[in-house]
């Protein structure tokens, strides 16, 4: 087996390489090992090799699903500025807008209908408030036999759980990708106020092959591939967080295998045919990182002070979030051992940032706080709360204000009104949602 006439490869963190007709068309995420990202934090645990290189290239399709740096990563998608990329629509729009203000030709896609790009081929976008997004694949074999292939990446399907599970119920054969772990991929590096470190993850006893059934059996999809979760820690402030990232031997843990369901291992090729499938190992070469990487190499000096213009431009940063007001009573940056107050508010709880100028500035500057939260070199301590979710500070700065747009009671007002109006009534998401409106506003 070699040359695939219907069906996938999976590769580096999130990427999918879809083949109609013995020609690569589609390829999703595109993350390459030579480009670290999250201020230099994360780096691929193995090497994108030469073939799936040159099949990315000659797809004229690459979808993004939403802007992370392990998802969107601008230096590698340099390397393939000949493909068109595909996202959803979304609040704000700002994926779209910074992607073609890069040179990229762009197509925004609407939520919930199938689009035709192939022979054989047709997708399906899914969007949600939290301003990502995922993809069905539909593939149509020389037999005529039609496969699903559900690439929901760090989605988790919040905002499409109900029309997911109605669209995966037609098919026979289907793939479940989609991220899964310990949750390394988050904020772990946390203190409460007297400097104790919060257990981050729980890695002892957790079965992450038997969650990731039970997404199976939630979305009613046969075959899971590990997927969207493959990363290590480089930088010498950062690298203390491997620990916690998940080994691929974990993923299957606690799956129990059975006609209708089964797990592949990740980096593979699926040939499809019919209503059976083959796949073959891509076996991928390890990315080693030998010696930590000093993180002067990428800019940061944990000694540097903040200048006065740049206080400035942090408190004007977290001050014009509305919605943080009546949940958190302040908000403080620890750089070069300096101790500033940016925010105060109304509320009980408080959050002291202990970070590097040059990274904290960048992402203040450039709205990208959350890159700063999942690089895990920055220290963050806690007072009259034990996470970044409760109060929720994390959906509040990283997911409206920087990638929504949202500063204001009544511009978040409307965005979660223009999200409910694409669920069905009885979606999950709905009341999720109307739970975080209630919160929020």
């Amino acid at each position: 087996m070699s040359n695939i006439h219907t069906g996938f490869e999976t590769i580096g963190n999130a990427t999918l390489i879809i083949h109609d007709a013995g020609q690569p068309l589609l390829a999703t995420d595109v993350w390459l090992d030579e480009h670290p990202c999250y201020f230099g934090s994360w780096s691929l645990p193995f090497k994108v090799p030469d073939e799936q290189r040159q099949n990315i290239k000659k797809c004229p399709y690459i979808f993004i699903s939403h802007f992370h740096p392990d998802h969107l990563n601008l230096a590698s998608l340099r390397n393939f500025k000949h493909a068109v990329l595909l996202i959803a629509q979304h609040w704000g729009s700002r994926v779209e807008k910074e992607l073609r203000g890069a040179g990229f030709r762009v197509i925004a896609l609407p939520s919930k209908k199938w689009h035709s790009i192939g022979n054989n081929t047709r997708i399906m976008l899914f969007n949600n408030s939290l301003h990502d997004s995922a993809i069905l694949v539909e593939l149509t074999d020389p037999l005529r036999r039609k496969t699903l292939v559900a690439n929901l990446n760090d989605s988790g399907g919040i905002g499409f759980e109900t029309s997911l599970r109605k669209i995966a119920r037609q098919y026979s054969n289907s793939f479940y990708l989609g991220l899964h772990g310990y949750g390394d991929a988050d904020m772990i590096n946390l203190f409460d106020i007297t400097g104790s470190r919060l257990n981050p993850v729980r890695t002892a006893g957790r079965q992450i092959g038997r969650e990731i059934q039970s997404y199976l059996n939630r979305f009613h999809l046969k075959v899971a591939i590990p997927f969207s979760s493959f990363h290590q820690y480089q930088r010498r402030d950062s690298i203390w967080a491997n620990q916690y990232t998940t080994p691929i031997d974990s993923y299957y843990v606690g799956f129990q295998p059975s006609m209708y369901q089964s797990i592949l291992p990740p980096f593979i090729k699926v040939y499809l045919k019919g209503e059976t499938y083959q796949y073959e190992s891509i076996n991928p070469q390890p990315n080693q990182v030998s010696v930590p990487i000093p993180e002067t190499v990428f800019g940061d000096d944990w000694s540097t002070q903040l200048t006065p213009a740049q206080l400035a431009m942090a408190y004007d940063y977290f001050s014009s979030i509305q919605p943080l007001r009546k949940l958190f009573h302040e908000i403080q940056l620890c750089v070069g051992n300096f101790t500033h107050t940016v925010f105060r508010g109304s509320g009980r709880s408080s959050i002291r940032f202990h970070a590097p100028s040059a990274s904290l500035m960048r992402a203040i500057r450039t709205n990208i706080f959350d890159d700063l939260l999942i690089a895990n070199f920055m220290r963050v301590y806690l007072d009259n709360c034990n996470s970044l979710y409760k109060p929720n500070f994390n959906y509040l700065v990283t997911k409206y204000a920087d990638n929504g747009g949202i500063r204001t009671h009544a511009e978040l007002k409307a965005m979660f009104s223009h999200y409910e109006s694409q669920q069905p009534p009885l979606d999950w998401s709905i009341s999720q949602m109307r739970k975080l409106k209630r919160l929020f506003i």
